[in-house]
This record gives C-alpha cells, sequence and structure tokens, in this order.
C-alpha cells in the first residue's frame, strides 16, 4: 500500500478546520477562522505524527482526548467551564460522527481500519472523505441554523382572538418589530391577518372582493389604506375595527385597541402563523 502523508495532513487539517467550524456555528461561538487554523494544524500534526510511534489503541484515547481539549482552547476563548465542556462534548461527537462516516467509506473500498491511520492508496478517490465530512458539515449548520429560527421566533409567536359581527375566530399571530403600519382614519396600529382565518368572519362579498383584488367595498365599517410591500410598492388593503381583539402571550391576556388589515398572501416562515401583529400590542 502507498501512503500519501501529505494527503492525510491536508485531508486531517480541513476536517479538523470544518469540525471547528461546525462546533461554533451549532453553539454560537465567537471565533476567528485564523485560530481555528492554527488549531486545525496542531490536530493533523499529531494525527499524521502519532501512527509513527507504534502507540497502543488505549493509550491513543487519552492522548486524543487531550488532544482536543488543546484544540478547542487554540480555536476558542471560553468564559466558562461549562462552556467549554459543552464544546468539547460537541467536538467528540461530531469527531465520532464523521470518522465512522469515513471508515464506513474505507470498508466500502475493501479497506481495513487501518488505512484510516496511514492514508490512502490508489483505489480510494482523492477528496472524497473530504466531500463527506464537507457534505456532513453543511446539513448539520443548515439545521442548526433552523432550530435556532424557529427558537427565537417562536420567543414572538401569540394567540388573538378576534370578535366583529357578533362572532370570532381565534389565530396564530407573529408579533413583527418591522410592522410600522397605522391606519390613517382612526391612528389605531394594524395587524394584518390572513382570509383563511377569517373566512367564518366576513361576508362572502367582502372575501370576493379581496380574493379578485377590488377595491370598490361598499360596508360603512371598512375601508381602505395603502401599504408598503417588500418590493417597495404601494398597495391598497382593505381593513376594518373589530369589537374586540384580545391578544394572549406568554400567560397573559390583554384586549387591543388596533385595526383588522385583510390578506389573501400566505405567511411563510420557520413557524406556523395567520397573523402579523404589531410591536405597540406588546406595551
Amino acid at each position: 500500500m502507498k501512503v500519501y502523508f501529505e494527503y492525510v495532513l491536508i485531508d486531517n487539517v480541513i476536517i479538523n478546520f470544518l469540525i471547528l467550524l461546525c462546533v461554533a456555528k451549532c453553539l454560537h461561538y465567537q471565533y476567528k477562522k485564523i485560530f481555528l487554523f492554527l488549531s486545525s494544524i496542531v490536530g493533523g500534526v499529531v494525527a499524521l505524527v502519532l501512527p509513527l510511534f507504534n502507540v497502543g489503541v488505549l493509550l491513543q484515547i487519552p492522548i486524543k482526548l487531550i488532544l482536543g481539549c488543546v484544540m478547542l482552547l487554540i480555536a476558542f476563548k471560553f468564559k466558562s467551564f461549562k462552556k467549554f465542556l459543552i464544546g468539547f462534548l460537541c467536538f467528540v461527537s461530531f469527531t465520532f460522527l464523521m470518522g465512522g462516516a469515513c471508515y464506513a467509506l474505507l470498508l466500502m473500498f475493501g479497506k481495513s481500519i487501518d488505512s484510516a491511520f496511514y492514508g490512502y492508496d490508489a483505489s480510494i478517490p482523492l477528496g472524497l472523505m473530504l466531500a463527506i465530512v464537507a457534505t456532513y458539515v453543511m446539513v448539520t449548520i443548515e439545521i442548526a441554523k433552523h432550530i435556532y429560527k424557529k427558537r427565537d421566533a417562536c420567543q414572538f409567536i401569540g394567540k388573538i382572538k378576534i370578535q366583529f359581527d357578533n362572532k370570532s375566530v381565534e389565530c396564530e399571530g407573529f408579533v413583527d418589530s418591522g410592522n410600522r403600519l397605522f391606519d390613517n382614519v382612526t391612528g389605531l396600529p394594524v395587524i394584518i391577518v390572513s382570509t383563511k382565518v377569517l373566512k367564518n368572519l366576513l361576508s362572502s362579498e367582502i372575501l370576493t372582493n379581496i380574493y379578485f383584488g377590488k377595491n370598490n367595498v361598499q360596508n360603512k365599517n371598512f375601508h381602505f389604506i395603502q401599504f408598503a410591500t417588500l418590493s417597495g410598492n404601494s398597495k391598497p388593503m382593505l381593513v376594518f375595527k373589530p369589537q374586540k381583539v384580545l391578544f394572549m402571550f406568554k400567560g397573559k391576556t390583554t384586549e387591543c385597541q388596533v385595526i383588522v388589515g385583510i390578506t389573501s398572501s400566505k405567511f411563510s416562515d420557520v413557524v406556523n402563523y395567520d397573523a402579523l401583529l404589531h410591536p405597540s400590542m406588546l406595551i
């Protein structure tokens, strides 16, 4: 078997960098790429040199655990032992998972576990292990981003109950700090609610006009306001003053004086909701 030590070193450095980057992204650690790179070089050099000393497997385990601690201390600045411990456990977990993927790859090519220590021979495509690890890291980071976004969004999700014309409906709403819409007639803040929710509250005539984009609704309880879309264009939106709007948020129920805007668009986000609420409702 031909051994390419330079490939082993390069692969280990890159894989170490990817693992450290995965730890940083998943745990929201502050980092500088230069320190991740230096830490990766230290890990790569040790991984290259260690097998040359014929160190037993039982002794390799504590050496590699100590190496992991050193790499983390080089890569990140920890403000507490708890953060270091969480980072270390995450680092070890990712290392085992990615190592398992690489070992599975070697078995697919009919190689022994020794191949993992001494390098590649010509039958293993160069960079294939890197591709597997890189794919794993990208998927893990995207999953972590989704989880963080969902967690952050859930902090601003509440339930509203709208009463109008002796009927009422309930739905989940997201308190959007970017909602600065106010009614030019009453001066009240405007919340935007999907027609999916309001179909049991409004007449079929109103809903039909909204669906076909008409702005000639003849009802004294309704009027139109102009609002800007994300593209910067201004368009009319039908609004009405409900009899009552109850806002249930974090175990507290408050009655809010708001105007309800009607939209046929669907809200798309990491969490499900059917109303865009006004930040003044939190006051």
